[in-house]
């Protein structure tokens, strides 16, 4: 998902309002009375203050650890292991965060979200929603998708707007010819003119027509990916990365669908195919 003005990431995905109901299902009626009323809430067995996105304690990162929060707080088990699980998926590339904010909130549709320093933009920062902490495979993809637009829209790939874009305008600024998210608009978007969602896709019955009016599954990796290029390009490395055999799958043994030529597309990229190989080693992923 990305956060505007600069980066939102995170990822806001289809089925997670369902994934939050089903998780508080399988609490008890008293037990969850009791936890809302103290202001925790229970997943996995462990216990988790609420608090909102808004609310999210702050850590600051040094030396690829986290800090203390900008409470003073310092950093607990559970952000910890948040923190432990995003720096494995971003390797050496984790030293490009200065800040990681946590919250827990099950009635968020938001799982993480990174966006670029305004100022420093060679650095970044990014939450993440510690309510999912116990759904690893819905928090790995979100986590990989996060570190996608990290690649993809750092500075060196996205330099700030001066002058006349060649490309696409974009936020951030105005990518390169010859970067990934360039190619992937130009490739697979442009071709939709001015019939592409608005405003970055904020409105969702749009982005649900817009993907059902444009090949639904054939088309894109998930709902979200309709959302407009960025969140396509991520949500596409993602299954890049996740996916034992890139651009093949059941719904597309062929691998002749739109939504797998996405997918298949980052291994033009030699950067971007090695950083798949390390992650997929750093997960155990064979």
């Amino acid at each position: 998902m990305v956060r505007s003005p600069f980066v939102i990431l995170g990822a806001v995905l289809a089925g997670i309002l369902v994934l939050a109901g089903a998780l508080f299902a399988a609490v008890s009626v008293v037990d969850s009375a009791e936890d809302f009323a103290s202001g925790t809430s229970q997943h996995g067995g462990r216990d988790t203050d609420i608090r909102t996105a808004d609310e999210a304690l702050t850590y600051t990162i040094r030396d690829g650890a986290l800090g203390s929060a900008s409470d003073g707080a310092e950093p607990d088990a559970v952000a910890e292991e948040l923190w432990g699980r995003f720096s494995t998926i971003m390797g050496p590339d984790a030293a490009r965060i200065r800040s990681f904010a946590v919250y827990s909130d099950p009635d968020s549709s938001s799982l993480a979200s990174v966006w670029r320093d305004e100022k420093r933009t060679a650095f970044w920062h990014a939450d993440v929603n510690a309510a999912f902490i116990d759904d690893r495979d819905e928090l790995v993809h979100t986590l990989v998708h996060e570190f996608g637009h990290i690649l993809t829209l750092s500075d060196d790939q996205v330099p700030v707007l001066s002058g006349a874009c060649p490309t696409f305008e974009m936020v951030e600024g105005c990518p390169g010819a010859d970067t990934a998210v360039a190619e992937f608009q130009k490739r697979f978007w442009a071709p939709y003119g001015d019939s592409v969602p608005a405003n970055e896709g904020e409105d969702d019955d749009e982005v649900e027509s817009f993907f059902l009016d444009h090949g639904s599954y054939d088309t894109f990796v998930t709902r979200y990916a309709a959302t407009n290029p960025v969140e396509d390009l991520a949500e596409s490395w993602a299954e890049y990365v996740l996916s034992d055999q890139p651009g093949v799958s059941l719904r597309d043994p062929s691998g002749q669908e739109e939504s797998s030529q996405k997918v298949a597309f980052f291994a033009e990229f030699p950067a971007l195919a090695a950083q798949r190989d390390r992650i997929r080693t750093a997960l155990d992923l064979g």
